[in-house]
């Protein structure tokens, strides 16, 4: 770095060693995904920290040598208070972010601790075993007060752990699973696993506009999650002139708004519940369908 800033060293092989500096970070970045060492979160930070601190340094360094090889003192005072002011910006940046990521972390803890706090009390209360219960560590809202869901293994019961001063309440259901409809729902992994007859209008007035397809054979698609974290899609497959615009089919615009019953691949992965996915697309269906013709 030294070399660099005296002039001994081209600034085009600090441009080279910034360039690799930054692969190597996206190597450390991947590695770190990979093998799921830190959280989503922690991992964005990191990612943010080693690939732009490289970008900086030969940022820095170009200016310094900018600055020392003008004969304006001006020029000068004003390169040396940039990358004062920049360096300043960026330590108090990730001094924000550092206190940031540790209290994710404390808060992320402190859901651990009482989601296994109500586990413990439902296993004692029901007499579950411990390695029956499971769920996500997250507060559930929209079931009266906020609290923590808590399934058997077999899907069969539902705990519902409300914690507060007064103590611990528990409130025990039979197990209904919902799914809702998630615009722009990120996801990857799935294929074909079912497929369900529905009037493709029926899922445009339900859900609104279908999400873009991937290529030809997909015009579009419907993109559900259950509460269990299980996605879900509808779509259609070479079913419009997308697929073959010499053919007969009909457009994506007219397919979607079709009122007639058409064959629609369900897609998933096969550790998961689809059966129930599709018994509610059906459900809901054959209720719209009851309200088209009363």
């Amino acid at each position: 770095m030294l070399k660099f800033l005296k002039g001994e060293k081209p600034l085009t092989d600090a441009f080279v060693v910034s360039v690799f500096l930054v692969l190597i970070s996206f190597g450390i970045v991947w590695t770190l995904k990979v093998t799921d060492v830190f959280s989503d979160f922690a991992n964005l930070l990191i990612a943010s920290f080693l690939i732009t601190i490289p970008i900086r340094l030969f940022v820095w360094t170009a200016v310094l040598r900018c600055a020392k090889n003008t004969e304006s003192g001006v020029f000068k005072a004003v390169a040396m208070l940039l990358v004062v002011a920049d360096m300043l910006h960026k330590l108090f940046y990730w001094s924000v972010v550092a206190f940031s990521l540790a209290e994710h972390e404390q808060i992320a803890a402190k859901q651990d601790a009482r989601f296994d706090q109500c586990r413990s009390e439902i296993s004692t209360t029901y007499d579950q075993p411990m390695d029956n219960l499971y769920g996500e560590a997250k507060l559930v809202y929209g079931r009266g007060d906020p609290g923590y869901k808590v399934l058997t293994r077999s899907r069969t019961t539902s705990y519902h752990c409300v914690i507060s001063a007064s103590g611990i309440q528990l409130t025990e259901s039979g197990y209904v699973k919902w799914f809702s409809y998630t615009k722009d729902l990120k996801f990857a992994g799935t294929y074909l696993v079912d497929e369900v007859e529905l009037t493709p209008r029926f899922l445009k007035l339900q859900f609104g506009l279908p999400d873009n397809g991937d290529g030809i054979r997909v015009s579009n698609w419907y993109a559900f999650e259950s509460d269990a974290g299980e996605v879900f899609t509808i779509y259609d497959y070479k079913s419009t002139t997308l697929w073959d615009p010499d053919s007969d089919l009909p457009t994506p615009e007219e397919f979607w708004s079709s009122d007639r019953i058409e064959t629609l691949s369900v897609g998933g992965k096969e550790d998961t519940d689809h059966k129930a996915f599709v018994d509610w697309i059906e459900n809901k269906h054959a209720a719209y369908l009851r309200r088209t013709r009363d």
